[in-house]
C-alpha cells in the first residue's frame, strides 16, 4: 500500500513490511498511535483528521450527561444487588436537565 489509513495502534514493524508506503493517515484526533519515529527514518508522511469525530464525540458526550444524571449504573447496581425499592429512591433523587444550561 502507498498509504495507510488507521484507527487503532499501527505497530513500528509493520513499517518494516511496507517499503512502498508513503503515508499514514489516522482517522480521528491525534497521532499517538502511530509510530513518529519509525515514520519519520523511513519518510512517511503522517497526517491526522482532526474534524472527523466531531459529532459523534458531541452525541456521547450527551448520551453519557443523560446516563450520568439519571444515575443509571448506580440504579442498575443497587436494583440487582438490594431491590426495586432502594433503586427507586435513587430515582427520585435524579434530576432533570430542563431548565439547566449545557456546553459542550
Amino acid at each position: 500500500a502507498d498509504v495507510l489509513v488507521v484507527r487503532s495502534a499501527l505497530p513500528a514493524d509493520l513499517l518494516d513490511f511496507a517499503p512502498r508506503l508513503r503515508g499514514i493517515v489516522r482517522h480521528g484526533v491525534g497521532v499517538d498511535m502511530i509510530p513518529m519515529e519509525a515514520a519519520t527514518r523511513r519518510g512517511i508522511a503522517v497526517a491526522n483528521v482532526p474534524g472527523s469525530n466531531r459529532h459523534a464525540v458531541a452525541e456521547h458526550a450527551i448520551g453519557v450527561l443523560g446516563v450520568l444524571r439519571r444515575r443509571c449504573a448506580q440504579m442498575d447496581a443497587t436494583l440487582r444487588a438490594r431491590g426495586w425499592d432502594a433503586s427507586r429512591a435513587l430515582a427520585d433523587g435524579a434530576g432533570e436537565l430542563h431548565g439547566h444550561t449545557l456546553g459542550i
